[in-house]
């Protein structure tokens, strides 16, 4: 599971890798590029519940 925030415009965005186990899923985050962003990634477990991980923070582009 992937999660987008940004500052700026939609605030979150989820990403989901439904290929499978080992497989990589590309996700298309069409944000604003001004202001702050962070990603995270993880796994979910129940639709309410995920376990991320915080990846990085950048501004802008």
């Amino acid at each position: 599971m992937g999660f987008v925030y940004s500052a700026n415009g939609v605030d979150s965005r989820f990403c989901r890798n439904n290929h499978g186990h080992g497989t990589w899923a590309r996700c298309n985050f069409d944000w604003t590029e001004a202001g702050r962003h962070a990603a995270s990634a993880g796994y979910e477990e129940q639709f309410y519940i995920m376990h991320l991980d915080y990846l990085w923070t950048w501004y802008d582009k």
